[in-house]
Protein backbone atom coordinates (compact mmCIF):
# COMPACT_ATOMS: atom_id res chain seq x y z
CA UNK A 1 0.00 0.00 0.00
CA UNK A 2 1.38 3.30 -1.00
CA UNK A 3 0.67 6.60 1.49
CA UNK A 4 1.40 9.81 -0.33
CA UNK A 5 2.73 12.60 2.40
CA UNK A 6 -0.22 13.70 4.22
CA UNK A 7 -0.62 10.21 5.04
CA UNK A 8 3.05 9.18 6.01
CA UNK A 9 2.75 12.22 8.47
CA UNK A 10 -0.47 11.41 9.70
CA UNK A 11 0.86 7.60 10.78
CA UNK A 12 4.00 9.04 11.91
CA UNK A 13 5.81 6.71 9.28
CA UNK A 14 9.39 7.37 7.46
CA UNK A 15 10.15 6.14 4.08
CA UNK A 16 12.11 3.34 4.38
CA UNK A 17 15.54 3.77 2.94
CA UNK A 18 17.96 2.08 1.02
CA UNK A 19 20.80 2.17 3.70
CA UNK A 20 18.09 0.76 6.13
CA UNK A 21 16.96 -2.36 3.64
CA UNK A 22 21.31 -2.96 3.91
CA UNK A 23 21.07 -3.09 7.54
CA UNK A 24 18.34 -5.43 7.66
CA UNK A 25 19.90 -7.80 5.57
CA UNK A 26 23.09 -7.35 7.66
CA UNK A 27 20.62 -8.46 10.76
CA UNK A 28 19.10 -10.85 9.04
CA UNK A 29 22.60 -12.53 8.66
CA UNK A 30 23.41 -12.19 11.84
CA UNK A 31 20.45 -13.85 13.43
CA UNK A 32 21.54 -16.83 11.03
CA UNK A 33 24.59 -17.63 12.69
CA UNK A 34 23.20 -17.19 16.18
CA UNK A 35 20.80 -19.89 15.28
CA UNK A 36 23.79 -21.70 13.62
CA UNK A 37 25.59 -21.56 16.54
CA UNK A 38 22.97 -22.60 19.03
CA UNK A 39 21.78 -25.49 16.68
CA UNK A 40 25.47 -26.58 17.11
CA UNK A 41 25.75 -26.59 20.83
CA UNK A 42 21.96 -28.34 21.04
CA UNK A 43 23.21 -31.09 19.39
CA UNK A 44 27.02 -31.09 20.19
CA UNK A 45 29.70 -32.19 18.60
CA UNK A 46 28.87 -36.21 19.04
CA UNK A 47 25.72 -36.19 17.34
CA UNK A 48 27.28 -34.46 14.58
CA UNK A 49 30.09 -37.49 14.04
CA UNK A 50 27.42 -40.33 14.67
CA UNK A 51 25.49 -39.18 11.88
CA UNK A 52 22.95 -36.27 12.33
CA UNK A 53 23.31 -34.71 8.76
CA UNK A 54 20.83 -33.27 9.19
CA UNK A 55 21.65 -30.71 11.59
CA UNK A 56 25.20 -30.68 10.29
CA UNK A 57 23.52 -29.89 6.43
CA UNK A 58 21.42 -27.13 8.40
CA UNK A 59 24.30 -25.50 10.57
CA UNK A 60 26.18 -25.84 7.01
CA UNK A 61 23.42 -23.85 4.79
CA UNK A 62 23.33 -21.25 7.00
CA UNK A 63 26.50 -20.09 7.98
CA UNK A 64 26.63 -20.00 4.27
CA UNK A 65 23.65 -18.10 4.17
CA UNK A 66 24.26 -15.64 6.62
CA UNK A 67 27.49 -14.98 5.20
CA UNK A 68 25.84 -13.99 1.81
CA UNK A 69 23.24 -11.76 4.03
CA UNK A 70 25.63 -10.18 5.91
CA UNK A 71 28.17 -9.40 2.51
CA UNK A 72 24.55 -8.25 0.60
CA UNK A 73 23.57 -5.92 3.32
CA UNK A 74 26.77 -4.33 3.39
CA UNK A 75 27.62 -3.93 -0.35
CA UNK A 76 24.21 -2.11 -0.34
CA UNK A 77 25.02 0.09 2.50
CA UNK A 78 28.92 0.63 1.13
CA UNK A 79 27.10 1.77 -2.53
CA UNK A 80 24.13 4.39 -0.42
CA UNK A 81 27.30 5.86 1.03
CA UNK A 82 29.47 5.99 -2.23
CA UNK A 83 26.46 7.44 -3.67
CA UNK A 84 26.24 10.00 -0.65
CA UNK A 85 30.26 10.73 -0.80
CA UNK A 86 30.12 11.79 -4.46
CA UNK A 87 26.80 13.46 -5.47
CA UNK A 88 26.53 14.09 -9.53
Amino acid sequence: MHLDEKERQDYHEEPTSFADRGTSWIVIGFLLWVSDLFAFLTVGFYDIRIGHTLVLGWVIFAALAGFAFILTGWMIKRKVRARHDHPK
